[in-house]
């Protein structure tokens, strides 16, 4: 899902070495018909790509190997200059993972092409064909993105974005000891307070609303976890399903809420085990804590409460970030005789993404307040509510002020060599 891209009409790709591309010519000519091109080549390879006779008569240009500090940023601040793009409407198309802060940092939508790290971009796909499929769906009524994302994301008249999407592994070095028995899986994106995406992000919003408030009771969340389960169910079978138990001081159980929620009518119903795993002990908030201290407030914090002989225990949380707490559950639940353990999180913390953060300004003549996101509490459905309220009761559909949000990100923020004192 492009955060913060409204409608694409350009894409910007870092190409490989032509070399590597002959074999490709095929969904080139594919791609580079789909929308306005731009082509950032290796040095010296503008030419070969010229003789090409690519459809839509792309604009080439030859890596600038000038820039030292943000050499991405830079080349692709010339490509939107050439293509007289702005970020709110591009995309950039790149191969080598090491980008992906640099390119977050374009404020472009991004799709990888390979296998990325700890961040993630707004996409990412195996190979070219899949990239040819993913900018062609960008275009339908069914954009390619994570499924917690797109399936959470409701624009109109109660709709998500999209029903279908990408459930993707996450490799936290907490559970480097643990993983012959235990796998990850993210159904999208969790944003910081810090970084500029969560406020138009409608997956972070409701993740803070489940952390927050009292009896959340979220049809969309639901349909998406009871969905994923039923997903890994098909592949691994199931045998018992959990969550990462509150804290005993704590007086509410969203995530069990959640659950009960999501398999209620389903045929996994009867594997909840809420009571399987449980706190042996009080800890601290996560969120407060270091890394070191995130290990240290929950080691030896949870334990079960009968064996679970051969089982394979699906544990589910709302967000990863060093994946201590999921880990930590996980030892529990294998010292008590689970064969394996999937963990399943509705968000994968992305750290925030130094950015300008932008207000979009409450309309009406005289509030100073800021529009925010906000939920329908009957149907789950988002919407922009003015700060103020309940003083000034103006509100926005979520296309209206996310597209203006967006609309503030400028080409001429990017930064370049020139951009910089010393």
């Amino acid at each position: 899902m492009l955060v913060e891209v409204n409608a694409p009409r350009f894409v910007i790709v870092v190409a490989p070495p032509a070399s590597e591309t002959a074999a490709n010519l095929d969904s080139w000519h594919q791609l580079t018909g789909l929308m306005r091109f731009a082509i950032l080549t290796r040095p010296g390879e503008s030419m070969w790509w010229s003789s090409q006779s690519l459809p839509g008569s792309p604009v080439v240009i030859d890596w600038d190997t000038a820039p030292f500090l943000s050499p991405l940023q830079a080349n692709v601040k010339a490509a939107l200059e050439a293509l007289d793009a702005q970020p709110y409407e591009s995309i950039l198309l790149f191969y080598d993972a090491d980008d992906i802060q640099e390119a977050l940092a374009t404020r472009l939508g991004t799709i990888l092409i390979g296998r990325p790290t700890d961040r993630l971009p707004d996409y990412f796909v195996k190979d070219l064909p899949e990239a040819v499929a993913a900018v062609r769906g960008l275009r339908s009524n069914s954009p390619p993105g994570y499924f917690g994302e797109v399936a959470t994301t409701v624009i109109s008249r109660g709709r998500p974005l999209a029903s279908r999407g990408k459930i993707f592994p996450r490799f936290p070095q907490a559970m480097a000891d643990l993983s012959s028995r235990t796998s990850v899986r993210a159904l999208g994106r969790y944003f910081a307070k810090a970084d500029a995406r969560a406020k138009k992000h409608q997956l972070t919003a409701r993740i803070l609303r489940l952390k927050r408030q009292v009896h959340v009771h979220d049809r969309y969340l639901a349909s998406v976890v009871g969905g994923a389960l039923d997903h890994i169910h098909q592949r691994q079978a199931l045998t018992a399903i959990t969550r990462v138990p509150p804290r005993p001081s704590a007086t509410i159980d969203n995530l069990g809420t959640l659950l009960t929620d999501a398999l209620h009518g389903r045929p996994l119903a009867p594997f909840l085990e809420l009571a399987l795993l449980q706190s042996a002990r009080d800890r601290e908030k996560q969120r407060d804590l270091s890394a070191v201290d995130r290990e240290a407030n929950v080691a030896g914090a949870f334990e079960c409460s009968h064996l679970c002989d051969g089982a394979h225990v699906l544990l589910f949380d709302d967000v990863l970030t060093t994946g201590n707490t999921a880990a930590e559950c996980a030892r529990a639940l294998l010292r008590s005789g689970a064969s394996r353990v999937t963990v399943i999180v509705l968000g994968a913390d992305q750290n925030a993404l130094a950015a300008p953060h932008y207000a979009r300004l409450c309309v009406r003549p005289g509030c100073t307040g800021v529009m925010r996101i906000r939920f329908n509490s009957g149907n789950n459905g988002c919407f922009w509510g003015c700060s103020e309220f309940p003083d000034c009761g103006r509100t926005a559909v979520w296309e209206t002020v996310l597209n203006a949000l967006n609309e503030q990100n400028s080409r001429d923020q990017l930064i370049t060599e020139g951009d910089i004192s010393f």
